[in-house]
């Protein structure tokens, strides 16, 4: 497997590990079903697994788990916040490497710049610009 084609599945590994993070929609299962064809191997096999639970009608156990009102945070600022500047000293320093690569994500992954779901899909841009 040359460079190239060794960046590309990187980065379709980073776009599948991203949608998974975000709330289940009929876009969202078509996208990953289509990303788990490009996957390798077992990883290929597991994607294809992962697909038949992002069922758009488990919403509301997406938000029961992750996010604000979750269980499991899914922003990495919800770990770190300094008690003098909150949060915002490293959104704006993600927010910046974002920038500094010409990173734009797209409407369904950018929650927040601190989400993992922005966060795996920034790697997966890094990956394809490599």
């Amino acid at each position: 497997m040359n460079a190239v084609s060794e960046a590309l599945a990187r980065a379709a590994v980073y776009r599948f590990a991203s949608r998974l993070w975000t709330e289940p929609t009929a876009a969202q299962r078509e996208e990953l079903a289509a990303l788990a064809g490009a996957l390798a191997g077992d990883l290929g096999e597991f994607g294809s697994a992962l697909v038949a639970t992002a069922d758009p009608d488990r919403a509301t156990l997406y938000h029961a788990v992750l996010g604000p009102s979750g269980a499991c945070r899914d922003c990495e600022s919800d770990f770190h916040g300094s008690p003098l500047a909150g949060n915002g000293p490293l959104i704006a320093d993600i927010a910046g490497f974002y920038r500094a690569f010409a990173y734009a994500p797209e409407d369904e992954t950018a929650a927040a710049p601190d989400h993992v779901a922005t966060e795996l899909g920034f790697l997966g841009y890094l990956a394809m610009k490599q």
